[in-house]
């Protein structure tokens, strides 16, 4: 460990609490997706729409996540959460 990298304890919290999400997100995502294209597939639609359904996960995440840091630590976590939890409706 280099010298004066000491994590404290809350950011520590805060990091297991960031991969846990993502590892939740993750599960979840794999899960359902191949369930969705299945549906998709049986209500007749295109292979090309349903290839981009399933890849609007992965852009959104890269569109969006070279702004996370710069939002939350403008508003805070709470209002940055709660704030963008309506684009998802969108």
């Amino acid at each position: 460990m280099v010298e004066g990298a000491h994590i404290g304890s809350k950011q520590r919290y805060g990091v297991v609490a960031a991969i846990g999400c993502n590892a939740i997100n993750a599960a979840g995502l794999s899960l359902s997706l191949p369930l969705l294209s299945v549906v998709l597939e049986a209500r007749g639609v295109s292979g090309m729409r349903i290839r981009l359904i399933a890849a609007m996960s992965g852009i959104a995440t890269l569109t969006v996540s070279p702004f996370a840091t710069g939002l939350v630590h403008r508003f805070g976590v709470a209002a940055t959460l709660s704030g963008s939890s309506p684009m998802v409706f969108l």
